[in-house]
């Protein structure tokens, strides 16, 4: 096998159950089928391995320990950078000259190095990190998770500069594109749309009459768009089932459903029950505050779901917009919900939908980008 790539992920991407390790883990997959050799390089937590998961879709697994002690937070590399730093990586970089892919600035620490100069460098950005850094500083509850967030931005937009040493900037969405190509004109960037499941859902979807929002609700982003659910848009609708959905639900979340008769939590749903809930759900309403990267559980409730009721950031620089019914205030997503509950979502409007993610977000297609870059 000649083409050979080294591929270093922020964290072991199994399970593939949340944004990024669901870009990271079917990029992987979608590599091996284009016939790479991947030496895949990760940062382990706890005791969680999963290697014979991850070596069924990839060669071999490197396996570092992130040093998440105190001392990480002390230096003007961001933290996320900081403690992902480990020289055994670079040795192992070092063994051969084969393509770098790094996903994420996350793991961009050793992308100046000297030693891998001579390197076809390419990084995976997720976000523009200082600017998503800088939206969770607002979100956040806490004034230590808000000091905490505010200097990560600053480092973050400090540390950027280093992609000036990357061969080509892959962006996850044209606002990410166009902000690399503005920022770093002498680095090429394109558009990689982000990797997920395509399995084609064969059941008809939208079922049951509820209303669906899922997400992991103890991240300050998705406890705040939750408690707008809970406290603008599900009083006005007394008599619609709402099912909030996700790991971990904040106590803020937990306390205002408490009134709300029509309204039930789902804390911690299997993988299995999470896709029953949206696939039989009539309406998947998914609302974000923050317009930054792509949100794969919008892609997850296209491809598996019925009809989807987002806000403007929810699918800015996606390219999908067509495909949802859009409100940015809780008079309109609620006009939008009574409107769109009676009505039956059909194959016609299925298959649609199929054809028109397959135009944008084909892995198969989309994993060519990468081949043509490294040829």
């Amino acid at each position: 096998m000649s083409k050979k790539i080294h591929v270093i992920s922020f964290q072991v991407p199994y399970p593939p159950n949340y944004g990024g390790a669901i870009d990271v883990y079917y990029k992987l997959q979608s590599l091996k089928e284009e016939g790479y050799y991947i030496i895949l390089h990760t940062y382990q937590y706890r005791h969680d391995r999963y290697e014979n998961e991850l070596l069924s879709i990839v060669n071999e697994v490197h396996y570092y320990i992130r040093k998440t002690n105190i001392l990480s937070q002390f230096s003007l590399t961001p933290y996320i950078v900081n403690s992902r730093k480990d020289k055994t990586l670079l040795r192992n970089l070092q063994k051969d000259d084969a393509p770098i892919l790094f996903e994420g600035l996350h793991t961009c620490y050793f992308l100046n190095d000297s030693s891998l100069r001579n390197r076809i460098k390419l990084v995976r950005t997720h976000n523009v990190e200082h600017e998503y850094y800088k939206q969770l500083q607002l979100s956040s509850q806490s004034f230590r998770r808000k000091l905490f967030f505010y200097i990560e931005a600053f480092r973050l937009k400090r540390f950027e500069k280093v992609l000036t040493y990357a061969n080509h900037i892959l962006a996850i969405s044209t606002n990410e594109q166009k902000y690399f190509e503005k920022k770093y004109p002498h680095v090429p960037t394109s558009l990689l749309p982000c990797f997920f499941e395509q399995q084609i859902q064969k059941d008809l979807p939208g079922n049951k009459n509820y209303i669906l929002y899922q997400g992991n609700l103890s991240v300050e982003e998705n406890i705040k768009a939750a408690n707008y659910i809970l406290t603008e848009i599900a009083p006005h609708l007394p008599d619609t089932n709402i099912i909030i959905a996700g790991a971990n639900p904040s106590p803020i979340i937990t306390k205002q459903a408490q009134d709300l008769n029509q309204v039930q939590i789902i804390g911690n749903p299997t993988d299995e029950t999470l896709n029953e809930l949206i696939l039989n759900a009539k309406i998947n309403l998914l609302i974000t505050f923050q317009n930054t990267g792509v949100k794969l559980k919008l892609l997850n409730a296209l491809y598996k779901g019925a009809y989807c009721i987002v806000n403007s950031p929810m699918v800015s620089g996606t390219g999908l917009e067509q495909l949802c019914k859009i409100a940015d205030t809780p008079s309109g997503i609620i006009r939008l919900i009574e409107e769109t509950m009676p009505q039956p979502y059909t194959s016609t409007d299925k298959l649609r939908r199929e054809e028109a993610l397959q135009v944008l977000y084909s892995n198969t297609k989309n994993i060519k980008i990468i081949s043509r870059i490294l040829d």
